[in-house]
């Protein structure tokens, strides 16, 4: 009888952890959620929450289109007004393509506006995210003989409530390039209600 009992206990865990809608985060995941560095600054946009390092400045809010809510983060400008790095966040409401495809199009966007060379969105899992898909490249700015290079990460995010993000960072080559993606990793989502 007692066989019985622990065989239907574990039975019964096992179902419950099958029905979890949570998947987790696979262990040799190009990249992973973690906790802010220390000093780090936290801002909470409704649907999801970033951290950043403290000298990053954010910027106004803008609206480029009805369903898209643009927030950016600058690390510092230089002599020539070009920024060193930072973060911007899409949150696109209705957007016009699933995640697999809007990373798609954001990877042939980047071949052809920052000369990128060939990017290859990966799949990745996200707390919270229906889907979620990652870019790893290098932007490059300005003219041949006055280029700046920027090691870029990009996540586009699908929400169960029809909410698509798309969170860039970059930063300057020969600058602290592992903040690209430690401040991709901070990306936390806040689950619908």
């Amino acid at each position: 009888m007692r066989v019985r009992v622990l065989a239907l206990a574990a039975a019964a865990t096992l179902l419950l952890s099958a029905c979890s809608s949570e998947p987790s985060v696979p262990d040799d995941q190009v990249i992973k959620p973690a906790s802010a560095p220390s000093g780090w600054t936290t801002d909470d946009l409704g649907v999801l929450s970033i951290s950043t390092p403290e000298s990053w400045e954010k910027q106004p809010s803008t609206q480029p289109a009805d369903n898209i809510e643009s927030t950016a983060w600058r690390t510092g400008v230089d002599d020539e007004g070009r920024a060193s790095g930072g973060l911007e966040i899409k949150i696109i409401t209705g957007p016009q393509a699933p995640a697999d495809k809007a990373a798609e199009n954001l990877a042939v966007s980047a071949l052809a506006t920052v000369r990128s060379g060939t990017v290859e969105p990966v799949s990745i899992v996200w707390p919270d995210a229906d889907d979620a898909w990652y870019l790893a490249y290098t932007s490059k700015v300005g003219l041949p003989d006055d280029e700046v290079t920027y090691p870029t990460r990009t996540m586009v995010l699908d929400l169960d409530d029809e909410t698509q993000l798309q969170v860039t960072v970059l930063v300057e080559e020969g600058g602290d390039e592992d903040v690209v993606d430690e401040v991709l990793s901070t990306l936390k989502l806040t689950p619908a209600t």
